[in-house]
């Protein structure tokens, strides 16, 4: 199974034009693992339906330096379909 990276940190105190380039290339850095055309389109179809969601918390976590620990995996699906329900979207499902 395909790993998303870990994201890039990005300095905080990075401010406009740099502080934007850097925080984009931060979330083109988590992508495929693999070189190869099924990894990325794993990737791609694992990004389509969500399924890849808690590793971008995580990784979100872990960039915004929050004291807190992080959520298991079962509690986030838990609070992000509270949420869902809560904040209802235009989505297929």
């Amino acid at each position: 199974m395909a790993q998303t990276g870990a994201m890039a940190p990005v300095d905080p105190e990075l401010s406009g034009d740099a502080g934007r380039a850097a925080r984009r290339t931060a979330r083109l850095s988590v992508g495929p693992t693999g070189d190869g055309w099924w990894d990325r389109t794993r990737w791609f179809i694992r990004g389509m339906l969500g399924e890849n969601a808690y590793q971008a918390y995580l990784a979100h976590h872990e960039r915004s330096g929050c004291p807190t620990p992080a959520l298991s995996e079962r509690d986030y699906w838990r609070w992000r379909t509270d949420w869902q329900e809560r904040n209802p979207q235009g989505r297929c499902c």
